[in-house]
């Protein structure tokens, strides 16, 4: 969804557990990080101390662990994962002749999107990620049924007006 949409959105009820910023417009994706930990802290001492910053890959076991944990002497487990590749279009001559590893990696997504749809009631991811994430990924999915997604285009031409008038 677009920018002004998901800010609309972010205001209402209970914030979601997991958060999908994604484009190339860095000024919306900063604008919705912190509106997002302005919605899950009170104050900035309690959003240093639950806030973890994961930077690239991370295995879809581990983060399934990391969501699990219960947090200690915090409310809240909050991790931010920036730049992960699960997101990203896979390229087309890179698919896998072995059936072990891709079956291997299948069970592992299951897993994940498993986890996405029992999200503990302590924990809460923010995907933040440069790139224009595939829509057509069941992780994408997933995270938009789920959660709530930013498609932060960049500010071109023919899409000022919206920017303009926000």
């Amino acid at each position: 969804m677009k920018f002004g949409e998901f800010m609309a959105k972010l205001q209402q009820g209970e914030p979601k557990h997991i958060y999908l910023l994604a484009g190339e417009e860095h000024y919306y994706i900063d604008k919705a990080r912190d509106r997002i930990l302005g919605r899950l802290f009170s104050d900035k001492q309690e959003c240093s101390d639950s806030l973890q910053k994961i930077k690239g890959d991370i295995d879809s076991d581990d983060l399934i662990s990391l969501i699990d944990t219960a947090p200690f002497f915090k409310t809240k487990n909050v991790m931010m994962i920036q730049n992960a590749s699960i997101f990203r279009e896979t390229k087309k001559g890179s698919t896998e002749s072995e059936g072990k590893k891709a079956t291997g990696k299948d069970k592992k997504m299951e897993r994940l999107l498993a986890a996405f749809a029992d999200m503990p009631s302590y924990s809460y991811i923010i995907f933040v990620s440069s790139d224009k994430a595939d829509k057509r990924r069941k992780v994408y999915k997933a995270v938009e049924k789920y959660g709530v997604v930013l498609e932060a285009e960049a500010i071109r031409a023919w899409n000022i007006n919206d920017w303009l008038q926000g």
